[in-house]
């Protein structure tokens, strides 16, 4: 069976709370198998008789928004996808200072390209972004709190759903369930 790595956007913060027992033994209920999550933000490994990420993304949607209440996007990517986006943060030299904190905003599809040649011109101080595929690389020598390219000005600009990691967590999960 395939094996696809899922993140859930906006859970355990604020009413949107949810346990990671729970939602593995939820979604284990419900056709998944193997089923882990890391960190309580929504990061989950599962296999699936599934065979697109679209598909996985949708079930994965509607199974976690019907058991716990509120909308959950899903951003769903291979193991190799994953290890493609930290490869790519990788490859790229921080355009801004060199202890920059790097973050990596999922996207549920493509950019259109219109969105991705904003994105990829954002110069507003300390904040820069690349596209690279389907997810932005952010660079960052502002608090994450005052930025002003956060996950809703993403999701305005390209129409996609954004679901946002630091680049720690994006490695550690690569290490951890990257093909």
């Amino acid at each position: 069976m395939p094996t696809y790595v899922a993140f859930l956007r906006a859970v355990n913060i604020g009413r949107r709370q949810m346990t990671m027992a729970h939602l593995r033994n939820h979604l284990s209920d419900n056709g998944f198998h193997d089923v882990e999550t890391h960190i309580a933000s929504g990061n989950l490994r599962v296999t699936t008789p599934l065979r697109s990420a679209a598909r996985v993304a949708d079930r994965l949607h509607d199974v976690i928004s019907q058991e716990f209440g509120f909308d959950v996007p899903v951003a769903v990517r291979s193991p190799s996808g994953l290890r493609a986006a930290a490869t790519a943060v990788d490859l790229r030299p921080s355009p801004l200072s060199a202890d920059a904190r790097v973050h990596v905003a999922f996207l549920d599809g493509l950019p259109d390209p219109a969105a991705a040649t904003v994105l990829d011109a954002w110069d507003r101080e300390g904040e820069r972004a690349a596209v690279h595929a389907d997810h932005v690389i952010l660079w960052l020598d502002v608090p994450s709190h005052s930025a002003t390219l956060s996950n809703a000005r993403i999701e305005k600009l390209t129409g996609r759903v954004s679901t946002t990691r630091d680049i720690k967590v994006v490695r550690t999960l690569a290490d951890r369930w990257g093909a």
